[in-house]
């Protein structure tokens, strides 16, 4: 009897704990559901004007009883309905207003001159004050009414071998069967305290409206908190029967509760695949629309080499037949002492002769980029060199030079065409940064990746301008080519890592690189 009482008595306390568990998980569902509608409303109003009307329909919509929009002073803007607004709900919304919560789950509220209650939750409203939205409070009454405690206990004492089951604690009876007026409490009845007090199963045999009954206590526990004892009372008479009877319909409600339970949390699991798998949706989207971006870029850039490099064949043999022309005069035809002036003009146009040369070479080079000369190399070395290179030209136009990190760093490179990239990239920031600005480089070793920025306190970059700067030919300098952003990204492009940059005008520009460290097989 007592071995069976137990069994029993623990059947009764997990499936009231997996009874209480269920409806603490249905309300936390539709509390989340709640929130998740008034989210989007707050999203949909930075693409459009909220009003009563709009409100309205969104809270029939949405199954929500009222919306109400409130700004920072704590005024209504709008109202799904004007005749739904909490009482004292500017107090209760208060740690929004003063930006110290962003969501705040009010409970049970009443209406300003209704008779109806509502389950209220308020967030953070993105122009400034907060959103209020609610559910009528008998909606998650019906909900506890059809799965709570009272109509699962009820069910199992409609059994006639159960006298009663009570759940217990200091105060009383807080739920069970009917007619437990003449039950114990705590005050008078020592085995009580002890069953509280040793939190351990006990039995007895006692009456209970002059009807002997077996009684079975044990402490009652759902996710660590206590929920006081719970007292089964017995038939004492019919064991046999009771045993077979009580056993059957145990098991029957058990195996329905657990697959409630189960059915819960594989919707539970399902919800959340769903939001992963958005998110790997997101995800691989931005991915794939990185590398269209970047396969476009990749394109014109060769488009863009190619005609240079087609140009740059053109201009180069009747440049040469000009070049040897003018030496031809230069030597032939000896200035005398008032032709000095000629000979001068000679060498000017040699010289710049030699530039226009030299001009397209670098193109030819951009657009057929020698192979890489890959090997293990000091990254940290590289940039000390490049430091040492520049640290008198930036101290002679008052810039601090900053080389950050300088822990030993190996990556298998070709060390001068990167040596090339971050000179490129740092001319240009020498050529930006004013005087009592400053220039910081630093490399750091991420995984299989290598990152190195160099960042400086310059004039920025305009926003229009980002997507450009790559590109061949443009700059912004009177003096520039245009061509040293363009093949600093096309080496890095040719190691197979990327270059990206962030700027904030009148504040300074980062350009960030990074290399995949891995070593060749």
């Amino acid at each position: 009897m007592t071995h069976f009482t137990q069994l029993l008595a623990n059947t009764i306390q997990k499936s009231t704990a997996n009874s209480i568990d269920i409806y603490n998980l249905t309300e936390h569902y539709i509390e989340g559901r709640l929130i998740s509608n008034l989210k989007l409303l707050n999203n949909l109003e930075l693409t459009r004007t909220l009003d009563n009307e709009y409100l309205k329909r969104f809270a029939a919509e949405s199954f929500i009883f009222h919306i109400n929009v409130y700004n920072q002073r704590g005024e209504r803007e709008y109202s799904s309905h004007n005749d739904r607004q909490c009482v004292n709900i500017e107090k209760l919304i208060e740690p929004i207003l003063k930006e110290q919560k962003d969501k705040l789950v009010l409970g049970i509220q009443s209406l300003r001159n209704q008779a109806d209650k509502t389950h209220v939750i308020a967030i953070s409203r993105i122009k400034g004050g907060a959103i209020v939205g609610s559910i009528k409070a008998r909606k998650l009454l019906s909900i506890q009414k059809y799965i709570g405690i009272e109509k699962y206990l009820n069910s199992i004492a409609s059994d006639s071998s159960i006298i009663y089951i009570a759940i217990q604690d200091s105060n009383g009876v807080t739920s069970g069967t009917e007619n437990l007026d003449s039950l114990s409490g705590f005050a008078s009845d020592k085995l009580l305290r002890d069953v509280y007090k040793d939190n351990q199963f006990h039995w007895r045999i006692s009456k209970f409206k002059n009807i002997k009954i077996f009684e079975a206590l044990l402490p009652l526990y759902v996710s660590g908190k206590s929920y006081g004892i719970i007292r089964i009372g017995l038939d004492y008479s019919p064991v046999q029967k009771m045993q077979r009877d009580v056993l059957r319909h145990v098991l029957i409600r058990l195996t329905v509760l657990l697959i409630i339970s189960f059915i819960l949390f594989s919707y539970s699991i399902s919800i959340q695949n769903i939001r992963l798998l958005e998110k790997e949706k997101d995800k691989i989207t931005n991915e794939v629309y990185m590398l269209q971006h970047d396969l476009r870029q990749k394109e014109k850039m060769s488009a863009i080499g190619e005609f240079a490099a087609g140009i740059a064949h053109e201009i180069r043999n009747p440049l040469s037949a000009i070049s040897i022309t003018i030496q031809r005069l230069g030597r032939e035809f000896k200035p005398v002492e008032e032709d000095r002036e000629l000979q001068k003009l000679f060498g000017i146009l040699y010289k710049e002769i030699a530039h226009i040369r030299n001009s397209i070479d670098n193109l030819l080079q951009f657009s057929k980029p020698a192979p890489l000369q890959k090997s293990r190399s000091r990254i940290d070395r590289i940039i000390t060199k490049i430091y040492r290179l520049y640290e008198t030209k930036a101290s002679e136009q008052n810039i601090s030079l900053v080389w950050q990190n300088r822990e030993p760093l190996e990556a298998v490179v070709d060390p001068t065409k990167i040596e090339e990239c971050l000179i490129n990239i740092l001319e240009n920031a020498l050529t930006a940064t004013p005087a009592n600005g400053s220039i910081t480089i630093s490399a750091q070793q991420k995984k299989n990746i290598l990152v190195i920025t160099i960042c400086d306190t310059g004039g920025g970059i305009p926003e229009e301008n980002i997507s450009k700067i790559f590109n061949l030919y443009f700059t912004t300098k009177a003096n520039g080519t245009g061509l040293g952003l363009a093949h600093a990204h096309q080496i890095i492009a040719e190691h197979g890592g990327e270059i990206n940059v962030k700027s904030v005008v009148d504040k300074g520009t980062c350009f960030t690189i990074k290399l995949p460290n891995r070593k060749e097989k």
